[in-house]
């Protein structure tokens, strides 16, 4: 009898632990679900955002092209730069740093500009990439490098541009990158019509 008394107390005071371990692991669950809430409504909101590095856009551009907003949650914001480098061309790369003070900085990179190809009484602009940094009046394609005898198909801002003869665009982009290990800057054009007979002038007044 004694042993079966002892048995059961045993029992029953295993029971009451099951009991406090379950009602422990509840509480913990219900304190992180609520701790998660609050991370997620009420704390970590953003109160500022800074932008570094110089650009042609102003900080109002590009904050709005990151689409990160002052009070949402900084843990769920999106906190990637790539939509900038295509909704704002002339941006080549953006690192978006978050802090959970409020604070998220945007440091941005500008691309620069390195052919243009005219097309009547506007230019299309590429970076070294081919990269579509936008058009400006023909009289203004003379800041880069003006490319002949190559046709654009399509020119999209922030998307790579389409030719007319990838080939052609190949050769010029490997004669570029030939001129660039060289230290020779200053191209003025390069006129690429002929694939065996490509002719490049030197500041205007050296071919």
């Amino acid at each position: 009898a004694n042993e079966r008394r002892r048995l059961h107390a045993e029992q029953r005071r295993a029971e009451r632990r099951r009991k406090t371990i379950i009602q422990y692991v509840a509480i913990g669950f219900a304190v992180a679900a609520v701790m998660v809430v609050l991370s997620l409504t009420v704390f970590f909101k953003i109160d500022e955002i800074q932008i570094v590095g110089d650009s042609p856009y102003t900080d109002e551009q590009i904050i709005a092209s990151s689409g990160i907003k002052l009070n949402e949650n900084i843990i769920v914001c999106d906190a990637k730069g790539g939509k900038l480098a295509k909704a704002l061309p002339h941006i080549g790369s953006a690192e978006v740093k978050r802090s959970l003070s409020g604070k998220v900085t945007i440091t941005v990179k500008v691309t620069p500009g390195k052919y243009s190809f005219i097309n009547g009484d506007t230019a299309v602009v590429i970076n070294a990439e081919g990269k579509v940094l936008g058009q400006m009046p023909a009289a203004d394609a003379i800041k880069y490098t003006v490319v002949q005898g190559l046709g654009i198909v399509n020119a999209v801002p922030g998307e790579t541009v389409e030719v007319s003869d990838s080939g052609a665009y190949d050769l010029l982009k490997s004669v570029g990158a030939q001129l660039d290990s060289a230290g020779i800057d200053k191209i003025t054009s390069v006129d690429i019509t002929d694939v065996y007979d490509i002719s490049v002038v030197y500041d205007g007044r050296i071919t």
